[in-house]
Order: C-alpha cells, then sequence, then structure tokens
C-alpha cells in the first residue's frame, strides 16, 4: 500500500580465511530513493561469523517498484554483491481483482483468507451473509444495535443498577477500539412495596 512501510533485515556470513571488512550498503535503480539503510552492517566479519543489516521501503506512489540493494566489501571475488529488489505498491481504495472488496481491506483481511491479486467475491458474500450472525454490524445498521440480555448487577454501596453500553469497530476483526460516546443508564429499585424488572432485548 502507497504510504506503508516494510522493514526487511539481511544476515551476511563469513565463509572465507580472511576477516571480512569495508561492508557498505547503498541502493541504485529506478526506486532506489524509496529504499533506505536502517542498522548498518558491523564490520569486521571474523571467519565463520555474521552480521545482519535492516533495510527499508518506504514507498511513494503506486505502481511497480525496482532497485538494485549494494554491498561492498573487501572480498574481491564478491563485490560488488547485488541484490534485485522489486515490489508492487496497491492503491488503498482501489479493487486489484475486481472483486468488490477493496485492496486494503483485503490485506487487513488477510488472515481470514482475503488476497487483493485473487477474486474473493465467495468468501466476501459468505462474510455478509453471516455478519450479523457473528455479532458484525456495518455503519448503516447503526439504527439500532441488539443488545441481548444483559445480566445487571446491583451497586450493594448506592442500591443503584446501572445498564453500559459500548460499541466497538473493527477494521479487520481483529483490532478493536471503543467508539467514544458509551452510555450509562442508571436507575434505583423503588424503596418500598413490591416492583419487578425485567430487561428487554432490542431487535433492530
Amino acid at each position: 500500500m502507497a504510504g506503508r512501510t516494510v522493514t526487511t533485515a539481511f544476515t551476511v556470513r563469513n565463509s572465507g580465511l580472511d576477516s571480512l571488512t569495508g561492508l557498505n550498503v547503498s541502493f541504485t535503480g529506478a526506486n532506489a530513493a524509496e529504499f533506505s539503510l536502517v542498522t548498518a552492517p558491523v564490520s569486521p566479519v571474523l571467519t565463520g561469523g555474521q552480521t545482519t543489516f535492516t533495510i527499508r521501503f518506504s514507498p511513494i506512489i503506486a505502481g511497480t517498484k525496482a532497485a538494485q540493494l549494494r554491498v561492498t566489501s573487501n572480498d574481491i571475488d564478491e563485490t560488488p554483491f547485488d541484490i534485485a529488489l522489486s515490489a508492487t505498491v496497491l492503491l488503498p481504495g482501489a479493487d486489484e481483482d475486481s472483486d468488490g472488496v477493496t485492496n486494503e481491506a483485503e490485506v487487513n483481511l488477510a488472515s481470514l483468507g482475503f488476497d487483493p491479486y485473487q477474486s474473493n467475491a465467495a468468501l466476501k458474500q459468505l462474510l455478509h451473509d453471516n455478519a450479523r450472525g457473528l455479532g458484525l454490524y456495518q455503519a448503516s445498521d447503526m439504527q439500532s444495535l441488539a443488545l441481548g440480555n444483559p445480566l445487571l448487577q446491583r451497586n450493594p454501596a448506592t442500591g443503584n443498577f446501572t445498564l453500559k453500553v459500548e460499541v466497538l469497530r473493527s477494521p479487520d476483526l481483529l483490532n478493536w477500539t471503543l467508539l467514544p460516546g458509551t452510555a450509562d443508564l442508571t436507575f434505583t429499585p423503588a424503596p418500598t412495596g413490591p416492583e419487578f424488572y425485567r430487561v428487554f432485548q432490542v431487535v433492530p
């Protein structure tokens, strides 16, 4: 997705007879500016040893990206050592596979089997048909909500009952955030005489 970053680690191992020195990492190619070094390799690397470095890909706009990762050192047989880097950057609001689900939504729902490069129309329909059974609501469903039959606990200090209503929102069914505006309904039973209470389910 454009605007997101991806970090990848590389390991350099010294299988030679001499210490590896002068390690340096750079980028060349058409999209080299979108790649950067996060942590540099440490040298010298003794025989049988290794060092790790990390690079970051920070796309600016959508499209196919290509660059060369170049590693130089005192190893005359393998300097420079080039690694081809490539990536495809998607527009969040676009629909790469034309299945009616945006690229961003398919990435967020990847744990459920969605893939921005493969049509998931059947999976989308399955999730849509069973959304309410899973306790999921969209913004268009928010005229009313089913609360079920909550159990209200009486506060022994005040004698009051409190019904707390909270609404959670999730873009990917994994991470949930509480919407502002949590409502509390507090009432006190009559102090004398018989009185009965029932909590009814609110049906959309």
